[in-house]
């Protein structure tokens, strides 16, 4: 179920949340962010990625999940001086996850996840997470709020599939948006698109303008033929994921009695 989505003229109204007694109750939160992606990709990549993966997972498992609108203005510097990006300090980033999550577990959902598409976002999310679900322990009502980011399967993905990967706005953020519905002016066949300077690894933070020519940091090569396959992997490696460490959890604290 989609909550407050624009994309859809279904009215959803509190008391249509309904709740079930026979499937964990679960909240689906997509982060992104709004930064260029070359001139094949949309700003908004990484936001259609989470959002699209989180719709996927509602659809599977037959609309029992409840989508949020979502999260598009988050960190990312390093890419900050290119038109039309938008970056906020972490900081804030952190203060508007941490109400949004308690503002989902106050309104008596099971589970609270974070379905993530931009790398920089992890470690905030991670954060902000394990304090929440250690305050709820104290206050004697465990909840779990979970991060699952989605390049953490990249490149398991990538070794299953033959691709290869980049660090920004590669082959592999292009196969997954056009596997999860997105439409570029070119599919069926694209060229590389960047030169791809050299700059030490162990250095964060560097501007992407200075690292490469377009904003394209990995190979964008086609054929893009194996995008349905990688993209449905995904959703069911995301999907069993999820219910699992949901499951886990809950199983965990029974057997404790926490």
């Amino acid at each position: 179920m989609l909550i407050g989505n624009s994309t859809t003229n279904e009215i959803i109204t509190h008391q249509r949340l309904n709740k079930s007694e026979n499937f964990y109750n679960i909240a689906l939160v997509p982060t992104g962010s709004l930064e260029q992606h070359g001139s094949l990709l949309p700003l908004n990549t990484d936001t259609v990625l989470s959002t699209n993966v989180c719709t996927a997972l509602d659809d599977k498992s037959g609309g029992r999940f409840f989508v949020y609108p979502e999260i598009i203005y988050t960190n990312t510097l390093v890419c900050k001086n290119y038109p039309g990006t938008v970056s906020i300090s972490h900081d804030t980033f952190r203060s508007l996850i941490r109400e949004v999550a308690k503002g989902i577990i106050n309104g008596g959902f099971d589970a609270c996840i974070f379905i993530d598409g931009h790398s920089i976002n992890k470690s905030d999310l991670f954060e902000v997470s394990c304090d929440l679900v250690n305050q709820s322990f104290d206050k004697g009502s465990p909840k779990p709020i979970a991060v699952i980011p989605l390049y953490d399967y990249f490149n398991g993905l990538a070794k299953k599939y033959n691709i290869s990967l980049g660090k920004h706005a590669d082959i592999m953020e292009m196969i997954l948006f056009i596997g999860g519905g997105g439409i570029l002016k070119k599919t069926d066949q694209v060229s590389v698109e960047k030169k791809e300077y050299n700059w030490p690894g162990s250095i964060p933070g560097v501007p992407i303008e200075l690292r490469s020519d377009n904003g394209v940091i990995g190979e964008i090569v086609g054929p893009l033929e194996s995008a349905a396959l990688v993209w449905n992997d995904l959703i069911e490696i995301v999907y069993n994921k999820l219910l699992r460490d949901v499951e886990l959890f809950y199983g965990c604290i029974k057997e404790k009695g926490a």
